[in-house]
C-alpha cells in the first residue's frame, strides 16, 4: 500500500520544527568554529560527538596533522586536536544534540518493512509511505493528527516544482 500526505500541524510537524531549530543551532556552532579556526569548507556532518567535514584543499593543508580519513570524502578532526576539543565543548555548553531522524513508521504502526520519505517544502511536510501491509487498517482507518492524504500527482508536482525553483538537480531515486 502506498500513501502520499501533507502535514501542516500535529506531532510530526512539531518534531520537524524542533528538529529544524536544533539543526539551525548546530549550524551556528559550526560557523563559530569555522571562523575561530579558519575552516574554509561549509560542508560538514551534524554530529555532537565529532566534527567531520568535506575539506577544501586549503583545509587539507592547514589541518593536515589534525584530520584523519573517515567516510568517503569526509574527514574527521582527531580527538586530541584543538578543533575537536572546541567542538565537543561548544556542543556541551549549548546542550546541542543531533536531532533524531523522523520516521513515518512511528505514525503508521505496521509489523512489516516500509519505505518512506519526509521533506519540507514551503513550510509544509510532504510525505510518502509504502509498505506491503495496510497501514490504514493498522491505524483503525484514521490518519494521524495533522496528516492530510493527497494524490500522488500532487506530491510529485510539489517535488518537481521545488527542484525547478531551487535550480538544484533532483536526487536520483526521488
Amino acid at each position: 500500500m502506498v500513501g502520499y500526505f501533507t502535514v501542516r500541524s500535529g506531532p510530526l510537524y512539531d518534531r520537524y520544527l524542533a528538529r529544524k531549530e536544533m539543526a539551525d543551532k548546530i549550524d551556528e556552532a559550526f560557523n563559530e568554529v569555522r571562523r575561530e579556526f579558519g575552516i574554509k569548507t561549509s560542508e560538514y556532518v551534524q554530529d555532537n560527538d565529532r566534527l567531520a567535514i568535506v575539506p577544501r584543499k586549503e583545509d587539507e593543508e592547514i589541518f593536515r596533522d589534525k584530520l584523519k580519513a573517515y567516510k568517503g570524502k569526509l574527514k574527521v578532526f582527531k580527538v586530541k586536536s584543538d578543533v575537536h576539543i572546541r567542538w565537543i565543548n561548544l556542543c556541551k555548553e549549548r546542550n546541542l544534540s543531533v536531532p533524531i531522524r523522523m520516521r513515518l513508521i512511528d505514525y503508521f504502526p505496521v509489523n512489516r518493512s516500509a519505505k518512506s520519505s519526509i521533506g519540507p517544502i514551503d513550510g509544509v511536510l510532504f510525505c510518502y509511505y509504502e509498505t506491503d501491509g495496510n497501514f490504514f487498517a493498522a491505524n483503525n482507518y484514521k490518519l494521524p493528527d495533522g496528516f492530510e492524504e493527497i494524490k500522488a500527482s500532487e506530491y510529485w508536482k510539489a517535488i518537481e516544482d521545488y527542484y525547478e525553483r531551487s535550480n538544484e538537480p533532483m536526487p536520483k531515486g526521488v
